[in-house]
């Protein structure tokens, strides 16, 4: 009995030390890239090593470099969102340059809402003049900004943006 108790024992503390693992940390690297989460492993509740954590940290570089597209900073941006953590500029500089222009659009495509409410209600006409005028140069802006991310192939629509990373990874599996 004394003798098994020590192979009882570390087999007790083997299975302990992995409980707070996930069964797939791949799959888990993927779905934190995949929402630009940051990483969560390795933790205190699970200490990934040797190939375990490389084939962690590879999986969720993979996925992140999904979401931290020029396509995902724009629509980020168009809802002013500031730049996620993971997605850092001098690994990611199109997300992040896509994230301001996106941000800079958001900011003129506000001006010229509240420019028509202004002109709505406008009765001098040089005034409402003044407000046509600035919110042409407005839309001015936006069209190059929009131009911008055309000619960089960023998807301006947040539904493809959705379908594309899974169905990478999907053909991946």
């Amino acid at each position: 009995m004394r003798a098994s108790l020590p192979w009882l024992l570390a087999l007790c503390l083997g299975a302990c030390a992995r409980s707070g693992c996930p069964e797939d940390p791949q799959a888990l690297a993927r779905e934190e890239g995949r929402e630009g989460r940051p990483p969560s492993l390795p933790s205190g509740e699970c200490r990934l090593s040797g190939d375990r954590l490389v084939a962690y940290q590879l999986a969720y570089r993979q996925a992140l470099s999904g979401y931290c597209s020029g396509s995902r900073g724009w629509i980020e941006g168009q809802r002013g969102r500031e730049n996620p953590e993971p997605c850092r500029e001098t690994e990611h500089p199109d997300f992040v340059q896509a994230l301001r222009l996106g941000r800079e659009y958001a900011r003129f495509a506000t001006e010229v809402d509240q420019l028509r409410k202004e002109l709505a209600g406008l009765k001098d006409e040089e005034a409402q003049n003044e407000a046509i005028r600035r919110m042409q140069k407005a839309l001015s802006e936006m069209e190059a900004i929009r131009a911008v991310a055309v000619v960089r192939g960023w998807t301006l629509s947040e539904g493809a943006i959705e379908s594309a990373p899974r169905e990478q990874d999907s053909a991946r599996d």
